[in-house]
């Protein structure tokens, strides 16, 4: 009965390799499902196929194969190939329908990798970091971590210490995308553990060095942060640009955060001018947005407008960065003395309408540009308005685990109950605000 049981799920491997094996190779010929089919087989036919609802005869594989431009052999199967053969093949046919962005032909591979039960440790290494990748690129950063886990510890036996590495680094990148920082710092931690020196796997290192500072900045340890983006900018390989330029934007945002606007604005100008020579529009966008928001807090604000003008007027800038330029500024001039109401009150209104027509994501980035509105609006508030207010975004960024942000939301209602002469409110925010700093400080400190 075992060996019986064993065949059949064999055939059942054998089907879906050999569905996955036609939908790739009909991709590549450039064929529809009808064209394929042509006179004599129907669509319905190639598609029931393609699913793995139906095993073609020899015939209609001769057939598909003379169309399809590849001998027989191509789409017969080895039926006595080891299971570590077959999974090395799903393997391989998954990856080549990443390369043709078949989503369909990746998840098929992937539900008959799954069926598998004890493997080698090569191909088993090779499928739970293939599982890792499509389970962070959907959305599922926990089952990812549990994958890419397994596959680095996989590899680690083997001595296979950039695979190991790789693993480590994508979970970090999926907690990291997922807003899981305490996580993602902890699979940072994993994959910098990795490296023997400095001077050990550069490019590797670099790229751990930047998504954990990155994560060291969304944890509000800003310190910690900047420490990275200086050893981005000392280390070996940075002279190739893309490191130079994630050291420079890394430190002009640190100098922003740390209150060192005019330092913040000579990073973020040099970051803007090696974006611009790599044409990485996203880090020169980003660098221009970060230099018009220390000019704001330096009281230039024509200067800090005309770079929002230059955005606008900027042709390979999608409208994202247009709304998202207009939110950082908000956010700061909301804070600035005199208060700059026209100003503000028009980054309001394109902000509004922002909201009103895209989707609700209901993420950071979402409650951020809602945060920006209401922060401004704050400034002309009656005071009895302010608490409910500043208590709700605090709580909605707690949610994300943006604690540091929750954090400043709670030290800016102190600063506006302190403008309407009410001490005990501001005190009781300004607790708060430490208390959610300290919070930061024991979840960073006990990983």
């Amino acid at each position: 009965m075992t060996q019986l049981k064993t065949a059949d799920q064999a055939d059942g491997r054998c089907e879906i390799v050999l569905g996955a094996k036609i939908r790739k190779a009909r991709k590549e010929a450039g064929l529809t499902q009808a064209q394929l089919a042509g006179t004599e087989l129907s669509r319905s036919l190639i598609s029931e196929i393609e699913r793995n609802e139906r095993n073609p005869s020899t015939a209609t594989l001769r057939i598909l194969a003379q169309r399809l431009n590849k001998p027989l052999e191509h789409f017969v199967v080895e039926w006595s190939a080891s299971d570590a053969e077959r999974a090395l093949l799903l393997i391989n046919q998954a990856h080549a329908c990443i390369e043709l962005g078949d989503s369909e032909g990746v998840r098929l591979a992937l539900d008959a990798l799954k069926g598998f039960g004890a493997l080698p440790d090569d191909p088993k290494a090779l499928m739970h970091e293939l599982i890792a990748w499509h389970e962070q690129k959907e959305g599922r950063p926990l089952s990812a971590v549990n994958h890419a886990l397994t596959a680095a510890a996989l590899f680690e036996a083997e001595g296979r210490r950039e695979k190991q590495w790789y693993c480590c680094y994508l979970a970090a990148h999926a907690t990291y995308a997922a807003g899981l920082y305490s996580q993602a710092l902890e699979m940072c931690n994993k994959a910098f553990g990795i490296f023997t020196g400095a001077e050990d796997m550069p490019s590797k290192r670099q790229l751990t060095l930047y998504l954990l500072g990155s994560t060291y900045f969304a944890l509000g340890k800003i310190e910690s942060a900047q420490k990275c983006y200086t050893e981005i900018a000392a280390s070996q390989g940075a002279e190739d640009g893309r490191g130079l330029l994630q050291a420079y934007h890394g430190k002009a945002i640190c100098a922003q955060q740390l209150g060192n606007a005019a330092e913040a604005l000579r990073w973020a100008e040099q970051a803007a001018q090696l974006a611009e020579q790599c044409r990485d529009m996203e880090f020169y966008a980003s660098s221009l947005i970060t230099g018009g928001s220390c000019l704001v807090k330096m009281g230039h604000n024509d200067q800090a407008l005309a770079v929002l003008w230059s955005i606008d007027n900027d042709a390979r800038f999608p409208a994202h960065i247009a709304h998202t330029a207009r939110r950082e500024l908000l956010l700061c001039l909301a804070e600035q003395d005199p208060y700059p109401e026209k100003i503000c009150s028009s980054l309001e209104q394109y902000l509004s309408a922002v909201l009103l027509v895209a989707p609700k994501q209901g993420g950071y980035e979402d409650t951020k540009t809602q945060w920006a509105v209401a922060k401004s609006r704050l400034r002309r508030a009656a005071k009895d308005d302010i608490v409910p207010v500043i208590q709700q975004f605090a709580s909605l960024f707690r949610t994300l685990s943006h604690t540091a942000r929750a954090a400043e939301v709670m030290a800016y209602g102190a600063s506006l109950m302190e403008r309407h002469n009410d001490s005990h409110v501001a005190y009781a925010l300004l607790k708060e605000a430490y208390n959610l700093h300290r919070e930061t400080a024991v979840e960073v400190g006990s990983l």
